[in-house]
């Protein structure tokens, strides 16, 4: 699966994404499903030595993967959380949140959305994305419509606000 994922990541140009993201200096992001890691070195290059990395992933191997970048990036700020819904995390301690193509294999999805709205800051960002899903299936998901507003639709991503 990680090898899969891999490939994944060379095609869908992880570069691409990142640079839709408005991501700063110092930042603090959670990747929720961050599987083998893909998003994890463009984001740290972007938010730099003071910003924090959360990868959270249901799959405890996953943490093996974002230990590696980090290390290959000799970066500190890198935690992964093993969770299938809760994060631990402080309520508003989170700029920004991704959801990249895990929505569909949410069992509880409402559940997890609650949890990301809880952990982002008052002006926190979702940026969401899930090739198995068609446009218009995001934009109308009763799910994100509870907990967040359509802010932008990039070429490669959603980003929401809290509601």
């Amino acid at each position: 699966m990680s090898f899969i994922f891999k490939i994944r990541d060379i095609i869908s140009s992880i570069r691409k994404v990142i640079e839709e993201i408005r991501l700063k200096e110092g930042m603090s992001v959670l990747d929720y499903g961050s599987g083998p890691g893909g998003y994890i070195g463009p984001t740290l290059e972007r938010i730099g030595k003071n910003g924090t990395y959360y990868a959270a992933d249901i799959h405890p191997r996953a943490g093996i993967h974002s230990d590696r970048i980090a290390g290959k990036y000799r970066h500190d700020g890198v935690s992964f959380i093993n969770t299938n819904s809760d994060t631990g995390l402080k309520s508003g301690s989170v700029n920004i949140a991704y959801l990249f193509d895990t929505f569909h294999h949410l069992e509880d999805p409402e559940k997890i959305l609650r949890e990301i709205k809880r952990i982002l800051r008052k002006d926190g960002s979702l940026i969401f994305s899930d090739h198995h899903m068609k446009e218009d299936s995001i934009i109308s998901d009763k799910f994100l419509n509870r907990h967040f507003k359509l802010m932008k639709k990039g070429e490669h991503t959603f980003t929401f606000s809290k509601k």
